[in-house]
This record gives C-alpha cells, structure tokens and sequence, in this order.
C-alpha cells in the first residue's frame, strides 16, 4: 500500500512540474511531492528490506566444509559453555543459532503420551521453533536435545489469512552431527485443515 502512495506523490510531482502553467507555488509543491515520494520509498526499502546486522558471538570458531568441490555455507559453532538462544527467524533468508529442547514424533500416544514410530518425525526448539513432517527424518533422529542448530526461514506460503503462519519451511543444520534437513512448522499450510 505504501509503494502506491509513494508512487503517486512522484506522479503528481512530475505532472505539476512539467503542466503547461508550471509556476511559483506550483512548482514548489511539485517539488516538495517529489522529495516526499522519494524519501518515502527510501524508507519503505529500509523497512522492507533490513540489510542483515551480523551478530557477534563471543569465543566462536568459523569453520568452512567442502563436499565434492561444491561449497557449503559457513558454519558458526559456539564454544562456550552456555551457549545462547536466538530469535525464531521470520523473514526468507533470515537464519539464527537456537537450541534442541525436544525431539519426538508426528504423533503420540493419547493415553501413555509416548511417541508412535512410523508417524515421522517432530522438533522442537528453544527459540519456538517447531518443525514436523509425516516422514521419519534421519537428522532429526540423529539429533539430540542440547544440540545447537544453524535454523533458516526458506519459504513462506502466498496468500495466508492473517495471523495464520501455517506452511513455514526452514532448513536446519545440526551444528555438531553437520545434518541438514527441511521441514514444516505444521503438519498442513495456511488456510487448510
């Protein structure tokens, strides 16, 4: 909505400049449209595209695996002993270090609260991340609660209803096994059952 506002100030902006009685005021408020218009896109850009701040982690070690001459991303392991929870990512491309606090499955039991194997695989985060998916998930069976994980927001349903985040997908790395998967934050996307 704002890009239309935006977009509209420099319109009115230039055809009260270039009118065929441009003068005086006229030519001031042409003016002062434009200068508003840009200035508005300026900071509509700023805030719909924040340029990514780069944390600063203290005692970190930055490591770079190679797999068959195709390079992977970096990896930031943290060495200190307690080490800290980010925030749950919730912009595409936007990744954060949490932590492992619980690891099940898709489903369990109603009666005994155990899990059902072969319902697929289900995580838990520190930063209130979850992640589900209807297939057994080896990096996530191969995880356990403490680990540190490197967890990206890569897509994000169109079209949802407001406040519905259902459909998620992010990529989590476990920073000590080094297993990537990708999976959901529920178990259908926006809008569905």
């Amino acid at each position: 909505m704002m890009w239309l506002i935006v977009f509209l100030l420099i319109i009115i902006g230039v055809w009260l400049s270039f009118g065929r009685r441009a003068a005086g005021n006229t030519i001031l408020i042409a003016f002062l449209c434009i200068a508003i218009g840009f200035i508005g896109l300026i900071v509509w850009l700023l805030i719909a595209y924040p340029s990514p701040s780069p944390k600063s982690l203290p005692n970190t070690q930055n490591t770079t695996i190679s797999t068959q001459g195709i390079p992977l991303p970096t990896v930031v392991q943290n060495v200190t002993a307690t080490p800290s929870v980010g925030t749950l990512p919730t912009v595409v491309g936007q990744c954060d270090i949490t932590i492992i606090s619980q690891i099940g499955t898709r489903l369990m039991d109603g009666l005994t609260n155990n899990p059902i194997p072969g319902t697929g695989s289900a995580i838990w985060y520190a930063d209130g991340g979850y992640q589900v998916s209807y297939d057994t998930v080896q990096g996530i069976v191969s995880s356990q609660v403490g680990d540190q994980v490197n967890l990206c927001l890569i897509s994000v349903p169109d079209n949802c209803p407001f406040g519905d985040n259902r459909g998620w997908i992010y990529k989590a790395t476990n920073l000590r096994t080094g297993d990537v998967w990708s999976a959901g934050n529920s178990e259908h996307s926006c809008g569905g059952a």
